[in-house]
């Protein structure tokens, strides 16, 4: 996890053009922080890292960059716009940080797979199944033991019950990342 005395800094590069600026963030300790930056048109942000707390049990938040393949990204894309119903539901209960601030990204290529919501605060990946899911077990298996070798811990949600039960998705997620995360 990230020290308790660490800081976030995002540098906005300004880009000439129509696309705008890029983001960057950087983990740095408090020793490392430069008193100045010495290249122009960058704009350096500083924040603290504050802790989240879950029905008053401290979430330990673990920032770390996951690799991705750079082929995956257009078909996450794509995904993204098209959302099964299922999908579409679960993300209306935590995006803009609604579920205890935590911001979670949709259809988030990590190595070679396409996860369907991922929280980068607690490196949680969280999949919703299909019908699909009945007949791949193994492929699950092996996309979920290489997921936990890069850190990530992984939740999974049956189709029936996110559209049935979506008040009891909210608690057992609730609870996963409280036994797992405090």
């Amino acid at each position: 996890g990230i020290p308790p005395k660490q800081i976030i800094f995002t540098i906005r590069k300004l880009l000439s053009g129509r696309r705008g600026s890029r983001l960057l963030t950087i983990y740095t300790p408090v020793k490392h922080l430069p008193k100045t930056s010495p290249l122009q048109n960058i704009l350096v942000c500083k924040k603290m890292i504050t802790p989240i707390y879950i029905d008053g049990h401290k979430i330990i938040i673990r920032y770390r960059k996951m690799p991705c393949n750079s082929y995956l990204i257009g078909l996450s894309r794509k995904l993204r716009k098209s959302g099964n119903f299922s999908e579409i539901l679960f993300w209306r209960i935590v995006r803009n940080g609604n579920f205890y601030s935590l911001k979670f990204r949709r259809q988030k290529v990590i190595a070679n797979y396409i996860t369907d919501f991922y929280c980068p605060a607690l490196q949680l990946v969280i999949e919703i199944d299909g019908s699909i899911h009945e007949f791949q077990e193994e492929k699950d298996l092996k996309r979920e033991e290489k997921l936990k070798g890069l850190g990530c811990r992984v939740i999974r949600f049956s189709v029936p019950l996110v559209i049935d039960h979506i008040e009891q998705v909210q608690l057992e997620l609730k609870e996963f990342i409280i036994k797992h995360y405090s």
